[in-house]
């Protein structure tokens, strides 16, 4: 019974809100890209677009930094708290059933990312079915690379957003934790905009922020050259996308080694 209830929390119950979010997005993206171009109907220009896609250069208008965080910011809502909430509210019944904590742990990240990956493949899918309704197509094999590197980013970035937020709450109160990793977070996007419109030739230290790395079009790869310069989309010279996954990968061990070692000293009870 605790299995079910698990899982079906908190996407499904959720899933209309993902829904239309995920409808709006590809509304705005809609009005968007035929404001631009009404010729280029690849799909993947499509799906990068709403989730792949932030112009450095207009960060500063706040409503397309808006629109590109939405998804991930309601996911922080859905699951910022997975942990903290878990632990407080079931903490006897838990550790009565479970030998040792640090697989209660990992039960509940695995949990945890399985949740993300799912809330995305909502959203990819409707997302894909409203290109299609639209008229965008499937041109050649990229355009599958490109929708799954960009499903690929988004999920592992805000599985690594969303499981800093549940470590911080293992050390701060739920409210603190919320506002530091947030408010981070929203200071480095809007910091990126600044060095954009202020100090250019110090722009390449948004590498190493951690949103950047969930903006494929920020990458230098082959799979988008056609886009950028298409569209002329500023990217980050030997930006990489095996550097992002390495990037996240490590910072995801860390957040976790140092949740289980704080863990491990809780006091439950």
């Amino acid at each position: 019974m605790y299995r079910r209830k698990m899982f079906l929390n908190p996407i499904i119950n959720n899933s209309l809100y993902i829904i239309l979010m995920s409808l709006f997005i590809g509304w705005y993206q809609t009005r968007y890209l035929e404001g631009i171009t009404s010729e280029y109907k690849s799909m993947k220009w499509f799906v990068l677009c709403s989730y792949g896609y932030l112009d450095v250069y207009s960060i500063k208008y706040v409503f397309p930094v808006f629109i590109w965080i939405l998804p991930q910011l309601y996911l922080v809502y859905l699951l910022g708290n997975f942990i903290y909430q878990d632990i407080h509210k079931n903490a006897v019944y838990i550790f009565t059933r479970t030998d040792h904590r640090t697989s209660w742990f990992f039960s509940k990240i695995s949990w945890l990312f399985i949740y993300v990956l799912f809330y995305y493949c909502i959203h990819f899918f409707i997302n894909i079915l409203m290109a299609i309704i639209k008229g965008f197509t499937l041109q050649n094999y990229q355009d599958l690379i490109v929708i799954g590197l960009t499903f690929l980013l988004q999920v592992s970035v805000s599985y690594l957003l969303v499981l800093m937020i549940n470590v911080f709450t293992l050390f701060f109160q739920n409210t603190y934790a919320y506002i530091v990793v947030i408010a981070g977070y929203i200071f480095l996007i809007m910091l990126t905009g600044m060095l954009a419109e202020f100090s250019s030739h110090y722009l390449f230290i948004a590498e190493w922020f951690p949103f950047s790395h969930s903006i494929l079009t920020w990458h230098d790869s082959y799979f988008i050259k056609e886009l950028q310069g298409l569209f002329s989309i500023k990217y980050f010279d030997g930006f990489s996308i095996v550097q992002s996954f390495v990037y996240i990968i490590i910072f995801t061990f860390v957040a976790i080694y140092f949740a289980i070692k704080r863990f491990k000293n809780m006091d439950l009870i």
